[in-house]
Protein backbone atom coordinates (compact mmCIF):
# COMPACT_ATOMS: atom_id res chain seq x y z
CA UNK A 1 0.00 0.00 0.00
CA UNK A 2 2.77 2.44 0.94
CA UNK A 3 4.77 1.78 -2.25
CA UNK A 4 1.64 2.23 -4.34
CA UNK A 5 0.99 5.59 -2.67
CA UNK A 6 4.58 6.74 -3.29
CA UNK A 7 4.42 5.83 -6.97
CA UNK A 8 1.07 7.54 -7.41
CA UNK A 9 2.40 10.68 -5.68
CA UNK A 10 5.51 10.76 -7.84
CA UNK A 11 7.86 10.24 -4.90
CA UNK A 12 11.02 8.17 -4.71
CA UNK A 13 10.81 4.49 -3.78
CA UNK A 14 13.83 3.17 -1.88
CA UNK A 15 14.51 -0.40 -3.01
CA UNK A 16 16.32 -2.66 -0.53
CA UNK A 17 16.79 -5.74 -2.70
CA UNK A 18 16.84 -7.00 -6.27
CA UNK A 19 13.52 -8.73 -5.57
CA UNK A 20 11.98 -5.45 -4.46
CA UNK A 21 13.08 -3.79 -7.70
CA UNK A 22 11.07 -6.41 -9.62
CA UNK A 23 8.06 -5.87 -7.33
CA UNK A 24 8.20 -2.10 -7.85
CA UNK A 25 8.42 -2.58 -11.62
CA UNK A 26 5.35 -4.84 -11.60
CA UNK A 27 3.35 -2.38 -9.52
CA UNK A 28 4.41 0.56 -11.68
CA UNK A 29 3.33 -1.34 -14.80
CA UNK A 30 -0.03 -2.10 -13.18
CA UNK A 31 -0.49 1.60 -12.39
CA UNK A 32 0.86 2.55 -15.81
CA UNK A 33 3.07 5.10 -14.11
CA UNK A 34 6.88 4.82 -14.01
CA UNK A 35 8.41 4.69 -10.53
CA UNK A 36 11.35 6.79 -9.43
CA UNK A 37 13.77 4.70 -7.39
CA UNK A 38 16.85 4.87 -5.20
CA UNK A 39 18.95 1.86 -4.27
CA UNK A 40 19.41 1.43 -0.53
CA UNK A 41 22.94 0.16 -0.11
CA UNK A 42 24.51 -1.49 2.91
CA UNK A 43 28.18 -0.45 3.05
CA UNK A 44 30.79 -2.94 4.17
CA UNK A 45 32.39 -0.57 6.69
CA UNK A 46 31.00 -0.10 10.20
CA UNK A 47 31.50 3.47 11.48
CA UNK A 48 31.29 3.42 15.26
CA UNK A 49 30.29 7.08 15.53
CA UNK A 50 26.81 5.70 14.88
CA UNK A 51 26.10 4.15 18.25
CA UNK A 52 23.15 2.17 16.88
CA UNK A 53 24.07 0.48 13.60
CA UNK A 54 21.64 -0.14 10.74
CA UNK A 55 24.40 -0.62 8.20
CA UNK A 56 27.68 -2.47 8.01
CA UNK A 57 28.65 -6.14 8.47
CA UNK A 58 25.80 -8.30 9.69
CA UNK A 59 23.05 -5.74 9.05
CA UNK A 60 19.90 -7.07 7.33
CA UNK A 61 19.02 -3.68 5.86
CA UNK A 62 19.78 -2.69 2.29
CA UNK A 63 21.71 -4.22 -0.59
CA UNK A 64 25.16 -5.44 0.40
CA UNK A 65 28.00 -3.44 -1.11
CA UNK A 66 29.28 -6.64 -2.72
CA UNK A 67 26.00 -6.89 -4.65
CA UNK A 68 25.98 -3.30 -5.90
CA UNK A 69 26.73 -4.17 -9.53
CA UNK A 70 23.95 -6.78 -9.66
CA UNK A 71 21.46 -4.32 -8.15
CA UNK A 72 22.35 -1.54 -10.60
CA UNK A 73 21.97 -3.97 -13.51
CA UNK A 74 18.57 -5.09 -12.21
CA UNK A 75 17.44 -1.48 -11.86
CA UNK A 76 18.51 -0.65 -15.41
CA UNK A 77 16.74 -3.73 -16.73
CA UNK A 78 13.53 -2.66 -14.97
CA UNK A 79 13.17 0.29 -17.36
CA UNK A 80 10.88 1.83 -18.48
CA UNK A 81 8.72 1.14 -15.41
CA UNK A 82 11.45 1.92 -12.91
CA UNK A 83 13.73 4.92 -13.31
CA UNK A 84 16.86 4.83 -11.19
CA UNK A 85 17.83 8.20 -9.73
CA UNK A 86 20.53 7.49 -7.18
CA UNK A 87 21.39 5.76 -3.92
CA UNK A 88 20.40 5.83 -0.26
CA UNK A 89 22.50 4.77 2.73
CA UNK A 90 21.25 4.84 6.33
CA UNK A 91 24.19 3.66 8.37
CA UNK A 92 22.82 4.10 11.88
CA UNK A 93 21.67 6.55 14.51
CA UNK A 94 22.80 8.36 17.68
CA UNK A 95 25.78 10.00 15.97
CA UNK A 96 27.00 13.15 17.72
CA UNK A 97 30.28 13.35 15.78
CA UNK A 98 30.45 15.71 12.79
CA UNK A 99 33.71 14.05 11.74
CA UNK A 100 32.08 10.63 11.95
CA UNK A 101 29.15 11.70 9.79
CA UNK A 102 31.46 13.30 7.22
CA UNK A 103 33.42 10.05 7.04
CA UNK A 104 30.11 8.30 6.38
CA UNK A 105 29.17 10.87 3.72
CA UNK A 106 32.50 10.44 1.93
CA UNK A 107 32.00 6.69 1.87
CA UNK A 108 28.47 7.08 0.47
CA UNK A 109 29.88 9.30 -2.27
CA UNK A 110 32.34 6.53 -3.09
CA UNK A 111 29.43 4.13 -3.53
CA UNK A 112 27.56 6.67 -5.66
CA UNK A 113 30.54 7.07 -7.96
CA UNK A 114 30.77 3.30 -8.32
CA UNK A 115 27.06 3.04 -9.12
CA UNK A 116 27.36 5.84 -11.67
CA UNK A 117 30.32 4.12 -13.33
CA UNK A 118 28.11 1.03 -13.67
CA UNK A 119 25.53 3.12 -15.53
CA UNK A 120 23.11 4.27 -12.83
CA UNK A 121 21.98 7.89 -13.28
CA UNK A 122 22.83 9.48 -9.93
CA UNK A 123 20.80 12.64 -9.39
CA UNK A 124 20.29 12.04 -5.65
CA UNK A 125 22.65 10.88 -2.91
CA UNK A 126 20.57 10.28 0.22
CA UNK A 127 22.90 10.23 3.21
CA UNK A 128 20.22 8.96 5.58
CA UNK A 129 19.87 10.28 9.09
CA UNK A 130 21.19 9.32 12.49
CA UNK A 131 22.12 12.79 13.75
CA UNK A 132 22.39 12.40 17.51
CA UNK A 133 20.39 14.54 19.93
CA UNK A 134 21.65 13.66 23.38
CA UNK A 135 25.36 14.20 24.16
CA UNK A 136 26.35 10.55 24.46
CA UNK A 137 30.00 11.30 25.23
CA UNK A 138 29.57 14.76 26.74
CA UNK A 139 29.62 16.65 23.44
CA UNK A 140 26.82 17.78 21.17
CA UNK A 141 26.76 17.46 17.40
CA UNK A 142 28.58 20.41 15.82
CA UNK A 143 26.04 21.04 13.07
CA UNK A 144 27.94 24.05 11.73
CA UNK A 145 31.07 21.97 11.15
CA UNK A 146 28.93 19.23 9.61
CA UNK A 147 27.24 21.71 7.26
CA UNK A 148 30.55 23.17 6.12
CA UNK A 149 31.98 19.72 5.50
CA UNK A 150 28.94 18.58 3.52
CA UNK A 151 28.96 21.70 1.37
CA UNK A 152 32.64 21.18 0.60
CA UNK A 153 32.05 17.51 -0.25
CA UNK A 154 29.07 18.41 -2.44
CA UNK A 155 31.17 20.85 -4.47
CA UNK A 156 33.72 18.11 -5.07
CA UNK A 157 31.05 15.59 -6.12
CA UNK A 158 29.39 18.00 -8.54
CA UNK A 159 32.52 17.99 -10.68
CA UNK A 160 31.92 14.30 -11.47
CA UNK A 161 28.12 14.26 -11.12
CA UNK A 162 26.79 17.67 -12.27
CA UNK A 163 23.52 18.66 -10.66
CA UNK A 164 23.60 15.92 -8.01
CA UNK A 165 21.84 16.74 -4.76
CA UNK A 166 22.54 15.62 -1.21
CA UNK A 167 19.55 14.62 0.93
CA UNK A 168 19.55 14.32 4.73
CA UNK A 169 16.91 12.76 6.98
CA UNK A 170 17.39 14.69 10.25
CA UNK A 171 13.83 14.16 11.56
CA UNK A 172 14.63 13.20 15.15
CA UNK A 173 17.35 15.83 15.38
CA UNK A 174 14.79 18.47 14.38
CA UNK A 175 11.94 17.52 16.71
CA UNK A 176 13.25 15.55 19.70
CA UNK A 177 14.17 18.52 21.88
CA UNK A 178 10.85 20.24 21.13
CA UNK A 179 8.78 17.61 22.94
CA UNK A 180 8.11 17.34 26.68
CA UNK A 181 6.59 14.46 28.65
CA UNK A 182 4.61 15.69 31.67
CA UNK A 183 4.67 13.35 34.66
CA UNK A 184 2.85 13.58 38.00
CA UNK A 185 4.64 12.43 41.16
CA UNK A 186 2.66 9.57 42.73
CA UNK A 187 4.83 9.00 45.77
CA UNK A 188 8.31 9.50 47.18
CA UNK A 189 10.02 6.45 48.71
CA UNK A 190 13.16 6.37 50.83
CA UNK A 191 15.13 3.15 50.72
CA UNK A 192 18.33 3.19 52.78
CA UNK A 193 20.20 6.24 51.47
CA UNK A 194 18.35 6.46 48.15
CA UNK A 195 15.24 8.44 47.27
CA UNK A 196 12.90 7.00 44.64
CA UNK A 197 10.34 9.23 42.97
CA UNK A 198 7.49 7.23 41.42
CA UNK A 199 5.72 9.02 38.56
CA UNK A 200 2.63 8.12 36.56
CA UNK A 201 4.41 7.21 33.33
CA UNK A 202 7.56 5.45 32.25
CA UNK A 203 8.61 2.96 29.64
CA UNK A 204 4.95 2.42 28.68
CA UNK A 205 4.90 5.92 27.16
CA UNK A 206 8.61 6.68 26.52
CA UNK A 207 10.68 3.50 26.25
CA UNK A 208 13.76 5.18 24.80
CA UNK A 209 14.09 7.50 27.79
CA UNK A 210 14.58 4.60 30.22
CA UNK A 211 17.81 3.09 31.53
CA UNK A 212 19.13 0.46 29.15
CA UNK A 213 17.15 1.75 26.15
CA UNK A 214 18.65 5.17 25.62
CA UNK A 215 22.07 6.31 24.51
CA UNK A 216 23.75 8.89 26.71
CA UNK A 217 22.76 10.51 30.01
CA UNK A 218 19.21 10.81 31.36
CA UNK A 219 16.85 13.22 29.66
CA UNK A 220 16.62 16.63 31.36
CA UNK A 221 14.04 16.78 34.16
CA UNK A 222 12.41 19.90 35.64
CA UNK A 223 10.08 20.28 38.61
CA UNK A 224 7.40 22.61 37.25
CA UNK A 225 5.51 22.76 40.55
CA UNK A 226 8.40 23.88 42.77
CA UNK A 227 11.32 24.99 40.65
CA UNK A 228 12.81 26.99 43.54
CA UNK A 229 12.90 24.04 45.96
CA UNK A 230 16.31 22.90 47.25
CA UNK A 231 17.96 20.28 45.02
CA UNK A 232 17.69 16.63 45.96
CA UNK A 233 19.36 13.59 44.45
CA UNK A 234 16.68 11.13 43.37
CA UNK A 235 16.02 8.16 41.11
CA UNK A 236 13.02 8.68 38.85
CA UNK A 237 10.99 5.54 38.17
CA UNK A 238 7.72 4.72 36.43
CA UNK A 239 4.82 2.80 37.97
CA UNK A 240 5.61 -0.65 36.54
CA UNK A 241 7.03 -3.37 38.78
CA UNK A 242 10.24 -3.83 36.80
CA UNK A 243 13.70 -2.22 36.98
CA UNK A 244 13.36 -1.52 33.25
CA UNK A 245 10.98 1.28 34.23
CA UNK A 246 13.73 3.65 35.38
CA UNK A 247 13.84 7.06 33.74
CA UNK A 248 16.85 8.49 35.55
CA UNK A 249 19.17 7.22 38.26
CA UNK A 250 20.67 9.54 40.88
CA UNK A 251 19.88 12.91 39.30
CA UNK A 252 19.62 16.22 41.17
CA UNK A 253 16.33 18.12 40.74
CA UNK A 254 14.33 20.53 42.94
CA UNK A 255 12.98 18.40 45.78
CA UNK A 256 9.89 16.59 44.45
CA UNK A 257 6.79 15.92 46.52
CA UNK A 258 3.62 13.95 45.92
CA UNK A 259 1.47 15.74 43.32
CA UNK A 260 4.31 17.74 41.77
CA UNK A 261 4.34 18.04 37.98
CA UNK A 262 7.66 17.09 36.39
CA UNK A 263 8.76 17.77 32.81
CA UNK A 264 10.95 15.23 31.00
CA UNK A 265 12.64 16.77 27.97
CA UNK A 266 13.65 15.49 24.54
CA UNK A 267 10.31 13.70 24.10
CA UNK A 268 9.53 14.93 20.60
CA UNK A 269 10.54 11.72 18.81
CA UNK A 270 10.16 7.99 19.42
CA UNK A 271 8.14 8.50 22.59
CA UNK A 272 4.75 6.78 22.95
CA UNK A 273 4.79 5.53 19.37
CA UNK A 274 7.77 3.26 20.08
CA UNK A 275 6.72 2.15 23.57
CA UNK A 276 4.86 -0.94 24.90
CA UNK A 277 1.45 0.66 25.09
CA UNK A 278 -1.04 -0.82 27.56
CA UNK A 279 1.57 -2.68 29.66
CA UNK A 280 -0.08 -3.87 32.89
CA UNK A 281 -3.28 -2.21 31.75
CA UNK A 282 -1.78 1.28 31.77
CA UNK A 283 -3.89 3.92 30.04
CA UNK A 284 -2.29 5.37 26.90
CA UNK A 285 -0.54 8.72 26.99
CA UNK A 286 -2.16 11.75 25.39
CA UNK A 287 -0.50 14.20 23.05
CA UNK A 288 -1.07 17.95 22.94
CA UNK A 289 0.44 19.99 20.11
CA UNK A 290 1.22 23.69 20.49
CA UNK A 291 0.99 25.39 17.10
CA UNK A 292 1.43 29.16 16.85
CA UNK A 293 0.50 29.47 20.53
CA UNK A 294 -2.74 27.53 19.99
CA UNK A 295 -3.25 24.16 21.65
CA UNK A 296 -4.89 21.37 19.69
CA UNK A 297 -7.33 19.08 21.56
CA UNK A 298 -5.58 16.19 23.34
CA UNK A 299 -5.55 12.90 21.47
CA UNK A 300 -4.59 9.39 22.47
CA UNK A 301 -1.23 8.40 21.02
Amino acid sequence: VAVRAVIEAGGEVVAESVEEIAEVAALAAELERPARALLRLNPSERIHAFRLATGGPGSPFGIAEADLDEAVDALLLAAPWVRGEGIHVHRGSQNTSAAGFLRHASDVVRLARRAAARGLPVATINLGGGLGVLPGDGTRLDHEALGKGLRRLHREVEEALPGVRFVLEPGRWLVAEEGTLLLRVQRVLRRDERVFVVVDGGFDCFLFATEGHRFGPPHPVRNLSRSDAPPQRVTLVGPACTPVDTLAAEIAIPEPRRGDLLALGHAGAYAAGASPRGFLGRRPAREVVLDSYEVTPPRVL
